[in-house]
């Protein structure tokens, strides 16, 4: 299977930044783009630990990328291929390109405590 990525159909848009996604089976496809300054931990509020608990496996097309887990951090950087494990948050420290893989219900659940934080 496969789709152009100019065709994945827009998932999410906070501000600007942007989610498209499609479903595999078992895995949502992402091309996500956010804007230097983007800050995912206010979106997070109401999640356990106030945290993201979907893990994803990715690429860093562009960017740099804060990932604070809940006693340490690390930063992915433009062709950084990477795993985020559950119990995170995340900034983007430039304007920031990922691909990214994830489980669609645990994604599901994070994107439900986005929308009730932005009003959408």
């Amino acid at each position: 299977m496969r789709i152009n990525a100019n065709e994945l159909p827009l998932a999410l848009q906070v501000g600007d930044a942007t989610f498209q996604a499609t479903d595999w089976d078992d895995m949502r496809a992402l091309l996500i783009s956010l804007p230097a300054g983007t800050d995912a931990t206010p979106l997070l509020k109401g999640l356990p630990d106030d945290l993201c608990q979907c893990p994803h496996w990715g690429y860093v097309r562009k960017g740099r990328l804060r990932v604070t887990y809940d006693s340490s951090s690390e930063t992915f950087y433009e062709g950084d291929v990477y795993y985020m494990p559950s119990g995170h948050t995340l900034a983007a420290e430039e304007d920031t390109e990922l691909i990214e893989f994830s489980p669609p219900h645990a994604y599901d659940e994070v994107v439900q405590a986005v929308r009730r934080n932005t009003g959408q």
